[in-house]
Order: C-alpha cells, then structure tokens, then sequence
C-alpha cells in the first residue's frame, strides 16, 4: 500500500539526521497539505516515544527578508547500557 502524506514527510525527516526545509517537506507532504502532513507525522513520532520540533530562521536581506521554516526528529533517548545494567542490578539488591 502506498504511504499516506503524514507517512512520505515522517520517511523524509528520518532518513537523515538534522533539519529539513519547509521547502523539502513540501516536496513530499503537497504544496498545500504540508503543514497538516507535519502535524499528523508529529503525532507518530510522539507515539513512539520521540519529538518533532521546530525552527524559524529569518533569511535574505533588505527587502528581501522571509521566513524558513525547518523540522527535525529527536528519536526516543535510550539510557546507556552501562545505565540500564546499574539499573537491573539495584533493582535485585
């Protein structure tokens, strides 16, 4: 089955590290349908433990000025190993 917008933009945003282009989203979420594709994706990730979050950068200069916008995921921190075995040991004493 095909992927839904919300599961093309969460594709997108994972398949790399660091942050994405409103521009680049838009490619795969539709011109118009962006934005709700980002929010659906945020509800996934958020699911799973993780975050979606946001950026705005002011680009250009002199009359020229316009926002960027830019979306990254933050996976679910795990705790170290050495953490989790501290962890498993106490919870035995």
């Amino acid at each position: 089955m095909k992927p839904n917008r919300a599961q093309r933009v969460l594709l997108l945003l994972e398949s790399r590290p660091g942050w994405f282009a409103s521009t680049e989203i838009e490619r795969v979420g539709g011109r118009c349908a962006w934005r709700t594709a980002v929010s659906e994706a945020r509800q996934i990730v958020e699911a799973r433990g993780g975050q979606l979050v946001n950026r705005v950068r002011h680009m250009g200069t002199g009359d020229g000025k316009w926002l960027l916008s830019e979306y990254r995921v933050l996976p679910k921190a795990e705790p170290p190993a050495d953490l989790l075995a501290l962890a498993e040991r106490e919870a035995r004493a």
